[in-house]
Parts: C-alpha cells; structure tokens; sequence
C-alpha cells in the first residue's frame, strides 16, 4: 500500500513518477545488508512475487544502494549488474530502473532472521523506557552483598598471623592443623633431676 501524496498517486497512476517525487524516500532509503555469497531471489522483471530465480552474490559494496553483481545459474551462469533490492524507491520510476532486475532475500533468509530476532528479544532485557534510568542486571548474576569471610578466609589471615605461609591448595583441615600446632604452647621438657 503506497502512503505518497497525493500528486504522486496521481502522478503515478498515469506513469509520470519524477525522482522529485520520491526525493524524501531516496534521501531515507538504504538498501539491507547482504554478504558475498549469499543465495537470494532474482526477479528479472523487477516485479516481486513474480517469476524469480535464485541468484548468488557474486560483488556488492558496503554502503552502496545496488549489489554490484549476481550470477544466476541458469544454463550459461547469466550475469547480472547493479541490482537494486525490491524495496529501492527508484524501481517506483519505471523505465530504465527496471532493466537490471531486483533482488530479495529467500524465504529461509527471512523466517531465519525472524526466528534470530525472536531469540535475541528474549535473551536481552529490554532497554529501560527512560535512559537516564540504570539498565537492570540480568537475573542469574548474583548481586554483591557485603562480603562474609569464609571460614577458610579467616584461618588463613589467623595463619598469616601467625607467620604460617600461605601455601596454594591447602585444605581447611589441614590449615586448622598448622594453625593448633603453632598456638599450642610448647610442651615443656620433662627434666629428670
């Protein structure tokens, strides 16, 4: 459903659509993203839902509004140049933006980019509605609270005290040992006069 003025409706329905007529869709326009070898549909007439063929492709340059080469594997590996998505507003103009074709992603492209953006609404919290407020902390990280020292963390400052070395490794039991020796007095020596 187009959504233009109306003198471009008019315009249009009678095939006297102007690049001035579509400058604002030109100026916000940006042709998806698409990567080297990707396998996408090609509709040779620039009609979508019309005859496609799948395509490959072969060039294309980040930022540009075409993707600079498919190769379609009919028979002789056909070539086609400078193809506009099916969503370029300048296909609105007809003519000479129609010879090269247009392109559009597979079906399988688009159910799995639909099923990633599921997954990825479901993974990330939502953004807070005010941005001045804090993001909230995932769910499964634990939130700091003030820190009780284990009782493995007291024996050993005991034995630091006590000029015990802190050895890695050493198990509660055995710290608890070397610490009981080292506090317990002496024993005196039992002198026979």
């Amino acid at each position: 459903m187009l959504t233009a003025e109306p003198h471009v409706l008019l315009a249009q329905r009678h095939g006297r659509l102007t690049k001035l007529d579509i400058q604002d869709e030109l100026a916000a326009y940006s042709m998806p993203g698409i990567q080297q070898g990707e396998m996408v549909l090609y509709y040779p007439e620039a009609v979508p839902n019309s005859r496609a063929d799948i395509a490959f492709v072969s060039r294309h340059f980040d930022g540009g509004q075409t993707i600079a080469q498919l190769y379609v594997p009919l028979g002789d590996f056909t070539a086609a140049e400078s193809v506009p998505h099916v969503s370029d507003p300048n296909l609105k103009l007809g003519g000479a933006h129609l010879e090269a074709g247009a392109w559009d992603y597979t079906q399988k492209y688009k159910d799995e980019m639909a099923f990633r953006d599921e997954i990825r609404q479901r993974l990330v919290p939502t953004a807070p509605l005010d941005s001045q407020q804090p993001r909230q902390q995932p769910h499964h990280k634990r939130k700091s609270k003030p820190a009780e020292k284990s009782e493995y963390q007291k024996l050993l400052e005991r034995g630091k005290e006590l000029g015990i070395p802190a050895i890695p490794k050493l198990s509660t039991e055995e710290l608890k040992r070397r610490i009981k020796l080292t506090e317990s007095p002496e024993p005196q020596a039992v002198g026979h006069e």
